[in-house]
């Protein structure tokens, strides 16, 4: 099983990422996402696949502390990565946000 995680302070009205790229014909299954410390309704933690790219999808959107339970699969060309990303909608303060997704290399 591998992780992806991040967990770090957030200025208001800014977004904070943490992402890697999945080789080229490398498949991977998503299982597990949770986002921790995201305490109130303007804060939010994401899973987004092809972050930054053409077909950048959502895969999990949370508020507040959430477990999801997954089972998406995924496709690597080189360039699409899994990305967490974390968003402080509020518009003073700082937030501590965080959140991991365990995926499977499946080949």
């Amino acid at each position: 099983m591998l992780l992806l995680s991040y967990f770090d302070d957030v200025l208001s009205l800014q977004e904070k990422s943490s992402s890697e790229v999945i080789p080229n014909g490398s498949t991977i299954e998503v299982r597990r996402f949770v986002g921790a410390g995201v305490y109130d309704s303007n804060s939010f933690a994401s899973l987004i696949w092809d972050y930054g790219g053409l077909n950048e999808e959502i895969i999990v959107f949370t508020s507040g502390d959430k477990e999801v339970q997954l089972n998406r699969k995924f496709t690597g060309d080189g360039i699409k990565r899994i990305a967490i990303v974390m968003t402080n909608g509020n518009i003073s303060g700082i937030a501590r946000l965080g959140a991991f997704a365990e995926y499977l290399m499946v080949n």
